[in-house]
């Protein structure tokens, strides 16, 4: 087989891999019935195009209840992973409602996929589609002081972009599009895929699906590292979760450590149930585990929100004149909306594969889900949800073991 046609079979098979990372179910025994939510309103399928006219679509999630009447609420944008190759905005529908239950009003944004799109569209359709929301928000009754963006897996690096273009024209620059007016006070981000460019499986054969001509572009490449100061220093307060069981696990905590090197404000939770797979919490919400760290992520936007708007606050205080510092305090005790909302929208308005232990593994992966599938007699390919515990547990711990993943045996939680 040649280079190309090497190059093909082993996308496709990359692809099947991910979707079965993609469709793990939580272990069975752990976690409770589905919830229904009687407490938000799904307003779904909502259409818009992106910068360039394609089309795209998102779901809103909106508490409902007499505690939410009169209130701003504040806000979150969610990002729907799928190693940047599969998956849409349903695979967040159950931590959106979660995130609904709890008093945010929550977005679920799309789009376009590799090798479609390369990683500079996709970051370009996250701008658009955070702009949308910005257009969308004069609807509700919101607090722009408590906005937030969650991402798990691939979603979490595209929103670590793009959020990173809010503030760096260098780096919009780099990637050849415009930021999002968006601005968020922290990030959340379930076991993430920071790294795209390092040399393993990711590296070594999603690149040449994810960077287009930009691909041997030496100087774009140096910024598709997450530690880059042009992204690590333009980024708001970030919130990382991870666990044993995440094959990508050495990702969080090395992302984790370089924001905590760089002096940023972080927190990381790790957690030690090999069972608790990739994007456990966001997949599984209902997990007592998941229910920890998301009580612990909102508690951290919370507090990161609080901080700003006290320092926001002082500046007011100390840089403003007499009328203005009155005029400041009546506005806040009447809590009064802006009065130009125009004015208010516009603020938001092919390479060799060299690695023989990368083709065994994944090869171990297909075939353990291959006999899986046979074993009840599915029919289907290999590669959709469905399978047992044992045989995930193995097929998580046989890509970890590509991925050099950590083994760290207890739960642990740092901060910086």
């Amino acid at each position: 087989m040649g280079k190309k046609g090497l190059s093909s079979a082993m996308n496709a098979v990359v692809r099947v891999a991910l979707e079965v990372v993609q469709g793990m179910q939580a272990p069975i025994g752990k976690v409770s019935e589905n919830k229904i939510y009687d407490n938000i309103e799904e307003i779904l399928n909502i259409p818009y195009v992106n910068r360039i006219g394609v089309p795209l679509a998102l779901d809103i999630f909106k508490p409902t209840g007499k505690e939410y009447e009169g209130k701003e609420l504040p806000v979150i944008v969610e990002i729907h992973g799928g190693g940047l190759v599969t998956g849409d905005r349903k695979n967040v529908v159950d931590c959106s409602r979660e995130f609904a239950s709890r008093g945010y009003l929550v977005f679920a944004i799309e789009y376009r996929l590799a090798p479609r799109a390369t990683v500079c569209d996709e970051f370009d359709d996250i701008c658009a589609g955070l702009d949308f929301v910005g257009q969308k928000l004069v609807e509700y009754d919101v607090d722009f002081s408590r906005m937030f963006l969650t991402a798990d897996s691939a979603g979490a690096f595209l929103g670590l972009y793009a959020a990173a273009m809010k503030n760096s024209e260098k780096l919009q620059e780099v990637i050849g599009y415009k930021k999002s007016r968006m601005v968020f006070k922290a990030l959340g981000f379930s076991c993430g895929m920071f790294y795209t460019h390092e040399d393993d499986l990711l590296g070594n054969i999603l690149s040449n699906q994810l960077y287009g001509n930009k691909m041997n572009d030496e100087e774009f490449l140096k910024f598709m590292n997450p530690e880059h100061p042009e992204i690590i220093n333009n980024l708001p307060p970030v919130f990382l979760v991870t666990s044993r069981g995440d094959f990508l696990n050495k990702y969080t905590i090395k992302f984790f450590e370089a924001l905590k090197a760089a002096g940023k404000k972080a927190k990381m939770l790790y957690y030690a149930e090999e069972d608790l797979f990739h994007t456990f919490n966001f997949a599984s919400p209902r997990l007592p585990q998941s229910q920890d760290s998301i009580d612990k992520m909102l508690e951290y936007f919370e507090e990161q929100a609080d901080i700003q708007r006290k320092a926001t606050h002082k500046e007011a205080i100390y840089t403003a004149t007499d009328e203005e510092l009155e005029e400041f305090y009546a506005n806040q005790e009447k809590k009064e909306q802006p009065e130009n909302l125009n004015a208010f929208i516009s603020l938001f308005k092919d390479q060799s594969y060299r690695n023989i232990e990368m083709f065994k593994t994944i090869k171990d992966v297909l075939v353990l889900s291959a006999k899986e599938k046979k074993d009840r007699g599915d029919e289907e390919e290999a590669g959709s949800a469905g399978m047992s515990q044992e045989i995930q547990v193995q097929l998580m711990k046989l890509i970890g073991n590509l991925f050099d993943s950590y083994e760290i045996d207890h739960y642990y939680e740092q901060e910086s």
